[in-house]
């Protein structure tokens, strides 16, 4: 089975925001107990647009205020080797936080690129992805956005279609 997976590298003030991973994620690809990015499953019916907007205020209260696309991954379920996952990665610079104070989610928390948790700490599957990253913006010491990928425009995106992995994109 084909499974699509959006995950989000989420800024602000230079930050990065990770979630602790429970087993009430609903992502089997995660590790428990971890940080990770934040992230989710693409529903059949959704397309890219719809799902990222669920899953950012979903999973952690953010809207996003610029969206760009950072990597796209394949890889299968060690356990269950029927499960194909297809991950699509975007850097986001998080908006307005729509919750309440008492919404808030527990299991977050942002951290500096020069203080991110050990290795060990993070979902294994996600440790690449955030080191590359971490890279891409000089190591962790500055956010330069002259290096980061162009803004992308979801609505306008047709990158699952292509993969004819979901429906069709969202029209304007």
């Amino acid at each position: 089975m084909n499974q699509v997976i959006v995950r989000f590298i989420i800024l602000k003030y230079g930050k990065l925001l990770l979630s602790k991973t429970s087993n009430q994620e609903g992502d089997s690809a995660l590790e428990i107990n971890k940080w990770a990015l934040i992230g989710g499953l693409v529903h059949p019916s959704e397309n890219l647009d719809l799902a990222t907007n669920r899953i950012l205020v979903d999973k952690c209260g953010w809207e996003s205020k610029n969206i760009r696309l950072f990597q796209v991954n394949t890889y299968t379920d060690e356990a269950n080797k029927d499960n194909h996952f297809f991950e699509v990665v975007f850097i986001v610079d998080a908006g307005k936080n729509v919750l309440s104070s008492y919404e808030k989610k527990s299991g977050l928390r942002w951290f500096q690129l020069n203080d991110l948790p050990f290795e060990s700490e993070i979902d294994s599957n996600q440790v690449s992805i955030i080191m590359a990253f971490k890279k891409l913006v000089h190591g962790g010491k500055t956010l330069d956005l002259e290096m980061m990928p162009p803004v992308f425009n979801l609505k306008k995106s047709n990158i699952l279609n292509e993969f004819k992995l979901i429906g069709p994109k969202s029209s304007d």
